[in-house]
């Protein structure tokens, strides 16, 4: 049996401790001292170069900024509605997409 919500409990319990923003700057730095050298090792980072910057921004848009909201919402939310929340968000882009008129065409994987 999968256990999905334990990621929302322990954030829960780290944003009681911590600042949302220090637990974001925690869970990057243990993640980049993981990964980064095995990523210089196998010289994945140079085609990377020329790009930097837009890929700083991705990681600041879709990355940083998510995580610090979700750590300040669990200071005022429960660890269950913060993970139902996350599962509805796949949910919610398909209802955005077929409201404002996006040609994408949804239906079952055959």
């Amino acid at each position: 049996m999968r256990h999905l919500g334990i990621p929302y409990l322990l954030i829960k319990v780290a944003v009681e401790e911590m600042s949302p923003a220090m637990l974001v700057l925690g869970r990057t730095a243990i993640g980049a001292a993981l990964l980064l050298p095995l990523a210089v090792a196998r010289q994945e980072l140079r085609p990377l170069l020329p790009y930097w910057l837009p890929v700083l921004a991705f990681a600041a848009i879709e990355i940083a900024i998510p995580w610090v909201l979700l750590g300040a919402a669990e200071t005022e939310v429960s660890s269950s509605l913060t993970g139902l929340l996350v599962a509805a968000v796949p949910l919610v882009a398909v209802l955005i997409a077929t409201t404002t008129g996006d040609r994408e065409r949804f239906g079952l994987a055959t």
